[in-house]
């Protein structure tokens, strides 16, 4: 496969929130193995630089989204603020997240862990940002909205 968007291997793909190896290609592009990704689509990160430490967990992470029920399709937990946090999957396969019954972002384009806090990005709900954090009550908690994040339907 090329540095082209329009060369693509419908039997590999890199799904959110995999590890891959590789090495800069230069022109935004990133060489894994024998096929290149984007390091950007449509101006938005797609891959970013892990350090080792990190990769590992991100790795385990993945290993465990898989051996997961891949019907679950919402996660809840209480914040280390006392609030009540869901992530579900709406109709649409997208990822959406709810503080204390109220929808906050919607539509879901990021979902990271960032130390002990949860980062995300989406579609701002009313008045609020598209960007929002918090703190879960445990990394199990954060592994399986993670986890949910990946298997949401991609939309473009």
């Amino acid at each position: 496969m090329s540095k082209d968007f329009h060369d693509i291997d419908g039997e590999r793909t890199a799904h959110w929130n995999t590890v891959v190896h590789g090495v800069e290609a230069g022109g935004g592009w990133v060489l894994v193995d024998d096929r290149f990704l984007p390091l950007r689509v449509r101006g938005l990160a797609v891959l970013r630089r892990l350090e080792p430490r990190e990769a590992v967990r991100l790795q385990q992470v993945s290993h465990a989204a898989d051996h997961m029920d891949t019907d679950l399709d919402r996660v809840e937990f209480v914040d280390t603020d006392g609030d009540t946090v869901l992530f579900t999957k709406s109709g649409s396969g997208n990822i959406d997240c709810s503080v204390n019954g109220c929808v906050k972002v919607r539509c879901l384009t990021e979902l990271v862990t960032d130390g002990s806090k949860l980062r995300m990005k989406g579609t701002p709900a009313g008045k609020w940002s598209g960007s929002w954090s918090m703190a879960p009550p445990d990394m199990r908690s954060a592994d399986e909205a993670v986890a949910l994040f990946g298997r949401r339907k991609h939309v473009q």
